[in-house]
């Protein structure tokens, strides 16, 4: 089985204070798997909102995808306030 290749994970949260929305950016770094495991509720739930929220993405770029996904599919009639990116 070959290593799975180091991905960051870059996870921008939107909060609005005041009026203002105030923007807080957390990196998480790990592998594939690994990041794949941390936000499997997060894929989860947005699967449970939208079927086509991918549970097990094979690669850094559509585990992103299902992220952005999942959390559009969760803020229904909004938009959302986390947003996802790989950071190169």
């Amino acid at each position: 089985m070959k290593d799975a290749k180091e991905k960051k994970i870059k996870i921008v949260i939107i909060k609005s204070t005041s009026g203002r929305p105030d923007w807080i950016a957390n990196v998480v770094e790990g592998t594939l798997t690994e990041m794949v495991e941390q936000f499997s509720y997060t894929l989860e739930i947005g699967a449970s909102y939208d079927k086509k929220v991918n549970r097990n993405p094979k690669s850094g770029v559509s585990l992103v995808n299902a992220l952005n996904k999942a959390a559009k599919a969760r803020a229904v009639n909004t938009n959302p306030s986390t947003y996802y990116s790989l950071v190169k």
